[in-house]
């Protein structure tokens, strides 16, 4: 991001290869607490998108952060108070780091925090980064559902494994089975088995463990984990999240 916008030497080619309208220069969540340690072991989670679906371009670092913080701090995670609710994916996503963070899913708002050794409060959006795979998105005219096309999808990995390679996560949760091979191929050709809990693979110098689980917001109930009631949450997200907690030698999560 530049003064003069979105600087990507691919932009033209990934623009002319879709119709409908192309929102470019949409960046990641870095939460300012990212670099988080649990028992003085590094514990960095990036969860993977895969793009915005929906406008606007040129959305840079900060007003990323305050997009996601805003769903943290002005709403819960079903509406209360004259609060707004979370839509399904964040209140997913909120489910998803209440189980890394070593606390069960819920719907109360106290259960979001955590505190660290010196007593802070933190949002638990506050210690995670969410990154897109791509970096622009293609919607077609009328829709606000994402139409990336392969031509995106093969020129954004090398930006995706850049961004992973500075982050250096030692967790990484891909929301969604449909772009897990092209996560692999930007690792390295890292094997991904879309139905087996767990992959490794290194990346920044750092050793870390990932997992492959379906968008919250899946249209098909059975599939879907934006409701704490989900039965997908409690039979895949939760096994999962457990196996990666093992995984770190750290105690599973009860609920």
């Amino acid at each position: 991001m530049g003064e003069s916008g979105f600087i990507c030497g691919d932009q033209r080619v990934c623009r002319a290869s879709c119709d409908g309208a192309f929102h470019e220069g949409q960046l990641h969540h870095i939460g300012q607490h990212y670099d988080a340690y649990i028992d003085d072991q590094p514990f960095r989670v990036v969860v993977v998108g895969q793009e915005y679906g929906h406008p606007p371009a040129l959305v840079g670092l900060k007003a990323r952060e305050r997009m996601i913080l805003s769903s943290a701090l002005e709403h819960r995670f079903v509406g209360h108070d004259g609060l707004p609710g979370r839509n399904p994916h964040m209140r997913g996503t909120t489910s998803l780091l209440r189980l890394l963070y070593g606390g069960p899913p819920g719907e109360d708002y106290e259960g979001e925090w955590i505190t660290t050794v010196d007593g802070t409060k933190l949002h638990v959006f506050e210690a995670f980064a969410l990154v897109n795979y791509l970096l622009c998105s293609a919607t077609p005219e009328g829709s606000s559902r994402g139409q990336s096309t392969r031509v995106m999808k093969t020129n954004c990995a090398e930006h995706f494994r850049r961004v992973l390679e500075i982050l250096s996560p030692t967790v990484l949760i891909c929301q969604g089975k449909g772009f897990s091979s092209w996560v692999s191929k930007a690792l390295g050709g890292c094997p991904i088995d879309s139905e087996h809990p767990l992959f490794r693979f290194s990346i920044g110098g750092t050793q870390a463990v990932g997992a492959i689980l379906n968008h919250p917001s899946t249209p098909r109930w059975a599939h879907s984990w934006g409701s704490i009631k989900a039965p997908y949450l409690r039979q895949t997200v939760l096994p999962t999240i457990n196996a990666i907690r093992q995984e770190l030698s750290l105690h599973p999560v009860e609920w």
